[in-house]
């Protein structure tokens, strides 16, 4: 009897462990798309820049690198921003 008791905890455990791994794969199957998906926005999106003579990045939002600009922040394609020798700051793009 005690014997059977154990088998089907372990089965139990087992069914426990195998959906545990397939709710995980699911979220990373998840977390990679939105990783693709945002790549893929960001290429195509607007940053905004500091007009400061010594800027030298551009920001996807009002983070507390362009809130110590005192200049005008103007919007720009992120390709121009590249262009224009501007890097990627590194609060807003982690």
């Amino acid at each position: 009897m005690t014997e059977q008791r154990n088998d089907k905890r372990i089965s139990r455990w087992i069914k426990c462990f195998i959906v545990l791994y397939l709710c995980l794969m699911g979220v990373a199957a998840v977390h990679a798309a939105n990783y693709v998906q945002r790549n893929a926005e960001v290429s195509t999106s607007k940053v905004l820049v500091c007009t400061s003579p010594n800027a030298y990045a551009f920001h996807s939002h009002y983070c507390r690198g362009l809130k110590r600009c005192t200049y005008d922040t103007v919007t720009m394609s992120r390709s121009q921003a590249v262009k224009r020798g501007y890097k990627a700051c590194k609060i807003c793009y982690k």
